[in-house]
């Protein structure tokens, strides 16, 4: 795996003065839904739109120049990612993506695209299984990276996600 495009994505979100707003369809949405959870509980402004809503209203939730938007498309291909990521850059918001492979439409369109690049038998020939294990691997790696960058402590989460276990844990340290 090249490690340059991870390096260049993660750079941007690290300088991000804006939300990261995390976007996919299916099952790379549902995956985009967790990331951007996981961006918000560990301290960076993040939230979840659907990539078909974009078009219908939904841009007005971007700002120019401050704000980045990460779509997840196993295929690299799906219609209302790449529209998305289309407008949004007309709108001079920086767009990111996470693909399933580097030779893509979507991945063309963005300002740093990470991909898998990694030849998946999902099973029936597309139900998505392995992708989206990939996917959730490297958001994972994303996330972590950023909050060793940021310094994020165990304190820092707490203050963020008080309830539950993890909170009760993190609170009493």
């Amino acid at each position: 795996m090249d490690l340059q495009p991870v390096v260049a994505f993660i750079d941007i979100l690290f300088r991000c003065k804006g939300n990261v707003v995390v976007s996919g369809l299916g099952k790379s949405g549902i995956v985009a839904q967790r990331m951007a959870s996981s961006l918000s509980s560990t301290g960076i402004p993040a939230y979840f739109v659907t990539a078909s809503e974009w078009s219908h209203g939904d841009y007005g939730k971007v700002r120019p120049d401050t704000d980045v938007v990460i779509l997840l498309s196993h295929s690299g291909t799906t219609t209302e990612c790449c529209e998305a990521a289309r407008y949004l850059r007309s709108l001079r918001v920086t767009v990111l993506s996470v693909v399933g492979t580097a030779d893509s439409t979507l991945a063309d369109l963005s300002d740093a695209s990470i991909s898998y690049n990694l030849s998946v038998c999902e099973p029936l020939g597309g139900v998505p299984c392995s992708s989206i294990v990939l996917q959730e691997m490297l958001i994972n790696a994303v996330v972590r990276e950023l909050m060793v960058r940021r310094g994020f402590s165990k304190q820092d989460f707490a203050r963020l996600h008080p309830g539950g276990s993890l909170g009760e844990k993190f609170l009493t340290m």
